[in-house]
């Protein structure tokens, strides 16, 4: 089954990061699971628009997880990464959202997804991400909000350039509503006037607890490294959860 949204906003809100925004169409409210993401039926023609009148051009679907709550069946947020040396050929996803407007209709599968809270919450949770690999932890953390407002949670989340960085507006909001949630935003290559962490993800795993439910999100290098490091470190691989999109 396909559902149909439409366009609302598109945000630049980092160099290389746009932030869409769309309604569902209200005949098929949505379901979907914090950290759940959908395959989105992109056009193929560059610049090409899909409309009510017409559902019909060719698409290619493209993995996208939610960044929002989901306990609105009517609104919905993704985090896109715009790949200027790849706008041709196979990668649609980026000329797509680059130019996108509001009024601009699309599709997309039924919610999937593994990386999703359990029914009971741990001590600690730890969410690792890169770049727009935050977009499911953002809702976790909206959900969590809601449910768990006293939940011990630790966010570590990089970028390569102070450029690269978002979203970190809205994880201080969210912690005025989680007292126990501290975030980490690490640059790999900081300007002399960076005055926060520095590294790669990967170099601030060091003192997780090991009893913690651990998320990985974003560039299946660091994922791959991230996950090798804890488990060196003694982690449970069965509470080491990753998605790999890119």
């Amino acid at each position: 089954m396909s559902i149909r949204v439409t366009i609302t906003k598109n945000t630049i809100i980092a160099h290389n990061i746009h932030k869409i925004e769309a309604t569902v169409d209200s005949s098929t409210p949505l379901q979907f699971e914090a950290g759940q993401f959908t395959m989105v039926n992109i056009p193929t023609q560059l610049g090409s628009r899909t409309s009510k009148s017409d559902f019909q051009v060719e698409t290619v679907p493209r993995a996208f997880s939610f960044g929002n709550s989901n306990n609105d069946p009517h609104n919905i947020i993704w985090y896109v990464k715009i790949l200027e040396d790849k706008a041709t050929g196979p990668h649609y996803a980026s000329p797509y959202f680059k130019n996108c407007k509001a009024g601009d209709e699309l599709a997309f599968d039924v919610p999937n997804g593994r990386m999703t809270l359990p029914d009971e919450l741990p001590k600690k949770i730890v969410y690792i991400a890169t770049t727009t690999g935050i977009a499911p932890f953002l809702s976790h953390l909206h959900k969590i909000a809601d449910t768990s407002p006293q939940q011990n949670v630790e966010v570590i989340f990089g970028c390569r350039n102070k450029e690269d960085i978002f979203a970190q507006e809205e994880l201080i909001n969210l912690s005025s509503q989680l007292p126990n949630l501290t975030h980490t935003t690490s640059l790999s290559k900081p300007p002399d006037d960076w005055d926060g962490a520095k590294g790669r993800t990967t170099e601030h795993l060091s003192n997780i607890d090991n009893n913690a439910l651990i998320y990985l999100c974003g560039n299946k290098h660091m994922i791959i490294d991230a996950r090798k490091k804890l488990l060196k470190q003694n982690h449970n691989p069965q509470k080491i959860k990753f998605e790999i999109f890119y």
